[in-house]
């Protein structure tokens, strides 16, 4: 499975500590790593400055390092070793911190340079839901990557955005952005891609000059469907596929050569809890950018041009929240509420904000994310995907929990 940008256990410095927003609360504090805010003890003897080692949430501790934070005789157990956000004090505390000296003795590591990404070395892995592999049979789970079907270079993956808490100063105010509601869905992309025979038989054609200059893809932001049509998706059906057929994009498209869609699928069993007013068995697609791809660059279209390219086409794009010069506060102020695509959709995931003046592939492109909807994470409120056998119970976490 392909590393997550953003999940990282780095060795970094406490960049402040704060009393806990509730006064009365006089046993805690707040440290901000990065822009992340992690509840700690007052004597815990934390200080700013400190090399720590950050374990941001849904991280799977190996038992060395469990074992060595949660002794055998701790009031306080992870549940399979997972660490989630948790709300303590009704202040959203995300992720861990441990005293770097600490872990790099168990670990006989030498000098580390900050920011360095440990997680491979300290055997820490980012929780994943069971059913992203359990809908695979045994012997597909197996299987070398060499049986893996040939998949076109062009079709790029959208890869995601960074959380802003690991980027704080992403943006500046000299940047001109604009926000988006963030919708809680599947990934989905196509377009109509320069042709790239992977087969003999594709290679034959191209070579009698009976192929054409573009071929139709579609799929998931990892999973190039069209030539995967008989595997299952973790939804069962193709949901991907669906999307493509119910909005007629194979005969779009192919007036556009290049332009490649990225989009959300959403509704009942696409993730738990966010059916944005759809119904039992309903799913629909919302379009979040547009890619024009060629053989030698790739630029992004513009905000305005993504729009009107979408409604020319009869597609639905995500809310507009923003446009203006970067504003952290402005922002912020978008994050949390109800869903502004479907105002029925309680808890919105979050926003995300990218710079309209730096159109390539490489564009700087952030997610904030809800609070409220991290806390409704951490419990499994938000996939359907832990409806399976070995799902890892909620963790009932309290004030002890972070005064190691």
């Amino acid at each position: 499975m392909k590393k997550d940008p953003n999940f990282k256990v780095c060795k970094t410095k406490i960049l402040n500590i704060a009393p806990h927003p509730n006064p009365v609360v006089e046993r805690l504090l707040i440290a901000t790593v990065y822009g992340f805010e992690v509840v700690i003890g007052k004597n815990s003897g934390y200080y700013v400055g400190q090399d720590i080692i950050y374990f941001p949430v849904n991280s799977v501790l190996p038992a060395k390092i469990e074992n060595y934070l949660f002794p055998i005789d701790a009031k306080i157990k992870l549940t399979k070793a997972r660490i989630r956000a948790c709300r303590i004090q009704k202040f959203v505390s995300q992720g861990m911190i441990a005293p770097f000296d600490e872990i790099a003795a168990l670990y006989n590591l030498g000098k580390v340079a900050s920011d360095t990404d440990l997680a491979d070395l300290l055997d820490v892995v980012k929780y994943y839901p069971p059913s992203f592999v359990a809908n695979q049979p045994k012997e597909q789970k197996d299987q070398k990557v060499r049986n893996k079907p040939k998949t076109n270079s062009y079709f790029k993956e959208y890869n995601g955005c960074t959380n802003i808490k690991w980027e704080p100063h992403a943006f500046t105010e000299d940047n001109v952005v604009w926000i988006s509601e963030k919708i809680h869905g599947s990934n989905w992309r196509a377009g109509y891609l320069p042709n790239e025979p992977t087969t003999l038989w594709e290679k034959f054609k191209k070579l009698l000059r009976i192929t054409s200059a573009y071929e139709f893809c579609y799929g998931s932001n990892t999973v190039q469907r069209q030539k995967k049509t008989k595997s299952p998706t973790w939804y069962g059906a193709d949901i991907y596929a669906e999307m493509a057929h119910k909005y007629k994009i194979k005969e779009k498209l192919k007036e556009y050569p290049g332009y490649v869609l990225y989009g959300e699928i959403y509704g009942p069993g696409v993730q738990k809890g966010y059916h944005y007013g759809l119904e039992e068995g309903q799913r629909d697609l919302v379009i979040f950018d547009v890619l024009v791809q060629s053989k030698k660059d790739q630029t992004w279209l513009s905000r305005k041009n993504a729009e009107d390219f979408c409604a020319k086409l009869g597609l639905k794009f995500v809310p507009v929240l923003y446009e203006g010069p970067w504003n952290k506060e402005i922002a912020e102020g978008f994050v949390g509420g109800n869903s502004v695509f479907a105002p029925t959709q309680k808890v919105r995931e979050g926003i995300v904000v990218k710079n309209d003046d730096i159109l390539t592939l490489h564009r700087k492109k952030i997610k904030i994310i809800n609070p409220e909807y991290t806390m409704k994470e951490a419990n499994d409120e938000t996939t359907d995907h832990q409806e399976i056998e070995g799902e890892v119970e909620v963790l009932d976490l309290n004030d002890d929990f972070y005064l190691i």
